[in-house]
């Protein structure tokens, strides 16, 4: 479902801005974006 509003203007709010990371594990139902979050030499998120 959120495939949906990526790239349609006309959505009540579309995404802005996305964000490609990698995790070290599962953040779950709880968790954010820096739950787990790898933290490796030279390593960033994309945008």
């Amino acid at each position: 479902m959120i495939g949906n509003f990526i790239a349609d203007n006309a959505a009540t709010s579309p995404i802005t801005n996305l964000y490609v990371s990698l995790h070290t594990g599962d953040p779950g139902e709880a968790g954010d974006q820096t739950t787990s979050e790898a933290a490796y030499t030279s390593y960033a998120r994309v945008l």
